[in-house]
């Protein structure tokens, strides 16, 4: 803010400053998180995959995308209960309409189609994505295939 005297000239100058300096460590420390938590759920051997509020496939890893056939580009925006659990899918919708609402859901049976070959069981845990506001922005689900136990 300026000061002037009564011609209208400036006479002083006023300023504010904050150290952002901690702040913006803090930053770059959960942007290095961030990465290492995205680079650990792609090479990861269990599927895993994010759905929006609408229920359509954002995250798909590649594990998912191994035991489905789709890759996340052909996933993307596709419903997942319409074109991934063709069976079971009232306790997919469950799922869904529990892990939006605000609820973890844990070891869910559900069986998913892959576009070649033979249905796949698995277990789903699920639980809701937040934006940075804090609403619910979609889940994330996270599999353990049992096909072979069965």
């Amino acid at each position: 803010a300026a000061q002037r005297d009564a011609d209208g000239s400036v006479v002083s100058v006023m300023g504010f400053g904050q150290d952002v300096t901690e702040m913006r460590e803090l930053i770059s420390r959960s942007q290095y998180v961030a990465k290492d938590i995205s680079r650990l759920m792609e090479i990861t051997n269990v599927p895993i995959f994010g759905l929006d509020i609408a229920g359509c496939v954002t995250l798909w890893n590649r594990k998912t995308a191994i035991i489905t056939g789709w890759t996340l580009e052909e996933a993307a925006s596709r419903a997942f209960v319409d074109n991934f659990c063709l069976s079971h899918q009232r306790t997919a919708q469950m799922v869904l309409a529990k892990a939006l609402s605000g609820e973890a859901v844990v070891d869910v049976e559900l069986v998913l189609q892959p576009r070649h070959g033979d249905k796949r069981d698995i277990l789903l845990s699920a639980s809701p994505r937040f934006g940075k506001d804090g609403d619910i922005i979609g889940l994330i689900g996270v599999c353990q295939e049992v096909t072979e136990l069965k």
